[in-house]
């Protein structure tokens, strides 16, 4: 099924593009041709769950929902406190529950200083 669509979309794009502009390639439809011929051989390259991945994650990246610079600080604070703390369990560690997303933050990170 994945072929045949793409093979659609492939073939469409480029006949349309050489069809509107006669033979001649003019910027906009050359875009058209290159763009559809790529989404075509997307569609043949990969199966069905990675290109709904990849149009969640193009749809997140047009929305900015990709993870922000907080984010990253938080991931490094919690790495950094693992590596303090090796001997304990999770279960038994400060950090459970301490760094999750939509949480208070804890006094290392909103202070803005540098823990080492």
């Amino acid at each position: 099924m994945n072929f045949v669509v793409a093979l659609t979309i492939t073939l469409g794009s480029v006949l349309a593009g050489y069809a509107a502009t006669g033979g001649v390639l003019d910027q906009p439809f050359e875009f058209l041709i290159i763009c559809g011929a790529s989404i075509g051989i997307f569609i043949v390259a990969n199966p069905l769950p990675t290109i709904k991945d990849a149009g969640k994650a193009i749809f997140e990246a047009i929305t900015d929902q990709t993870p922000k610079r907080r984010d990253y600080l938080d991931l490094l604070n919690a790495l950094h406190a693992l590596m303090r703390e090796p001997d304990e369990t999770p279960s038994d560690t400060a950090l459970t529950g301490r760094v999750p997303k939509g949480r208070k933050r804890p006094p290392e990170v909103s202070s803005g200083r540098r823990v080492v």
